[in-house]
């Protein structure tokens, strides 16, 4: 199996969650859950506790950490927020929530400890994909609160322009923003994920390489650097996820294994200070149908993988150390990941 054939695989955000969300397996990790939640009215001003985020379509849920880093198998925080096609989600170092939004094609920032059907604060429209793009997809969030988005095009993936915002928390709700800046992520036909890490670096891929952009406020033109793929590593395949103890990032690869068409479907992490060679885990469950083991995002702390497959739709959580690695939990699907603070 070569999974370069069957990238891009956001054509369920681009079709399927625009047009029958509300139906069939997106309707079950998008319906609100009130009832199974305990949400404190009154956690406005509290401590933030780490969790995992999770966009699901029509809301945003949160696992807690236990002190191992591990998910909690329930969430114990949710917002619905007129959401209906959420996909991407975000924070900035004061607290507010970003959530791109495929259905609306918006950008949605809620106020610090926004939860249950909390409006947002602000609002940034997007442009129009094209003729076949329409919605928000691919995200990500700096600590200052600068946004970098794309839209969909073709109807199924994002496009390779990012937009950059300048931060929209203080402005009036009546103010309507325009990017700053964009940037045109080289030699790929479509983006497919995006992250930015604690000190403010901006990772893209489309496959087969990740760009890193140093600072892409003031130096957004070419990357900075290109993490190519190394020794049995196939190619570099997104998600991809940075790790806030160490900033070393990881990716979705395959391994050249055993036979020229046989390929080893794993996660890499490499170190960007160039010593050592990329650790491999081989902790894939994406791909109990046969199929590709398309993944819609990753995220990743000292000792956990976890990650969300296209098909089957799952949460799945594994260790994060070097060889094969089961699952050891398996929690609903949705699309985007973080882990924040």
């Amino acid at each position: 199996m070569d999974l370069a054939e069957h990238w891009p695989s956001w054509r369920l955000i681009g079709c399927t969650l625009v047009f029958t969300l509300g139906f069939g397996p997106i309707a079950a990790v998008g319906k609100s859950s009130h009832s199974s939640l305990v949400v404190d009215p009154n956690a406005r001003g509290a401590p933030q506790v780490t969790r995992l985020y999770e966009a699901r379509g029509q809301n945003i849920v949160g696992y807690p950490l236990n002190k191992d880093g591990l998910p909690s198998r329930r969430p114990d925080w949710e917002l619905d927020g007129g959401l209906r096609g959420a996909v991407w989600v975000g924070f900035d170092g004061a607290g507010y929530l970003y959530v791109s939004d495929s259905v609306l094609n918006q950008v949605r920032i809620y106020s610090p400890g926004a939860s249950g059907d909390a409006a947002p604060a602000q609002v940034v429209q997007l442009p129009d994909g094209g003729p076949h793009g329409a919605g928000g997809c691919a995200m990500a969030v700096n600590k200052a609160g600068y946004i970098f988005a794309t839209v969909i095009i073709d109807g199924f993936s994002c496009s390779t322009t990012v937009l950059i915002y300048a931060p929209v928390t203080e402005q009036p709700a009546t103010w309507l923003p325009q990017p700053i800046h964009t940037i045109s992520m080289p030699m790929q036909p479509y983006l497919q994920d995006m992250v930015v890490d604690s000190s403010g670096r901006l990772y893209l891929t489309g496959g087969r390489a990740i760009f890193i952009y140093d600072d892409p406020i003031n130096d957004w033109q070419a990357p900075s650097q290109t993490v190519l793929p190394t020794g049995t590593e196939y190619s570099i395949f997104p998600p991809i996820a940075v790790d806030s103890d160490n900033n070393d990032v990881y990716f979705q690869t395959q391994l050249r294994c055993c036979r020229p068409w046989q390929n080893v479907d794993a996660h890499a992490a490499r170190s960007l200070s160039g010593v050592g060679r990329d650790r491999i885990t081989e902790s894939l469950n994406c791909d109990d149908d046969g199929e590709s083991p398309n993944q819609y995002s990753l995220a990743v702390n000292r000792n956990w993988l976890m990650y969300v497959c296209e098909d089957p739709n799952v949460l799945f959580v594994s260790h994060n150390r070097p060889g094969h690695q089961e699952a050891v939990e398996k929690l609903p699907g949705g699309y985007g990941l973080l882990l924040w603070p």
